[in-house]
């Protein structure tokens, strides 16, 4: 039954890049996690968008800084 449903997420992924492209979001809830479904979800459809980055967010090491600190060194600064 849950391969029924992670098959049934994947044919919806081209929906879901087309609603982040429109500046929708996807709200994913339920029980269990959803990192796994969303980091296929990065890896079968936003890379076809270009560069993506994937935050841990749950993470107690997390800070928002040091994000930051990557987001401008990966997306701003000069190659």
């Amino acid at each position: 039954q849950i391969e029924k449903l992670k098959q049934k997420y994947h044919a919806q992924f081209e929906e879901w890049r087309f609603l982040l492209s429109t500046n929708h979001s996807i709200l994913c809830y339920g029980f269990g996690s959803k990192r796994t479904l969303l980091n296929e979800f990065a890896e079968r459809e936003l890379v076809k968008e270009g560069e993506y980055l994937i935050v841990n967010g749950y993470d107690e090491e997390f800070d928002l800084e040091q994000l930051l600190d990557v987001i401008e060194y990966m997306f701003l600064s000069p190659l």
